[in-house]
């Protein structure tokens, strides 16, 4: 595993900044994995708030990047319903509330199948217009959400 990658799992700043000093390139590493992630987009998945924040002053337009599912880095945080991360992603590149993956999804399809109704909140919030295989998604999948989709929908409408 490259050393930059090893400091994301392990959610170290000290060594992370470390590595980006010595070598600024670290940035634009991508994961020997079968996803080819950056580096932004591990430490959205597992959650290291203080790693994305460092990692989007270092580099912001990683937020624009896309790994091999076509997820960006709001993709993944949305799932994992981190209100934090989903925040600090938003302040950087609100537009991606609409970029959908591979699979035709967008981050509001994901933060509406994480536990967090605040963070899918705050997606709906910044979308600029909820499409209806959103709200057919939200409530074909029974989630919680789907309320809040449709009201987002509804008031767009109006």
């Amino acid at each position: 595993m490259q050393p930059i990658f090893d400091a994301v799992l392990r959610n170290d700043v000290p060594d992370f900044m470390g590595l980006v000093e010595e070598r600024e390139s670290w940035l634009e590493e991508r994961s020997m994995d079968q996803n080819s992630n950056t580096v932004l987009h591990m430490a959205a998945k597992h959650g290291h708030g203080e790693l994305v924040s460092a990692i989007v002053e270092l580099r912001p337009s990683l937020v624009y990047s896309r790994n091999a599912n076509g997820d960006r880095p709001l993709h993944l945080a949305a799932l994992l319903g981190d209100v934090n991360i989903v925040t600090t992603l938003l302040n950087y590149g609100w537009k991606l509330c609409s970029a959908r993956n591979n699979s035709n999804q967008t981050p509001l399809h994901l933060a509406c199948r994480s536990i967090s109704m605040e963070a899918a909140r705050l997606v709906a919030e910044e979308t600029d217009s909820v499409g209806l295989d959103e709200l057919n998604f939200a409530i074909s999948s029974g989630s919680t959400c789907k309320f809040l989709v449709y009201a987002k929908d509804f008031f767009f409408r109006i």
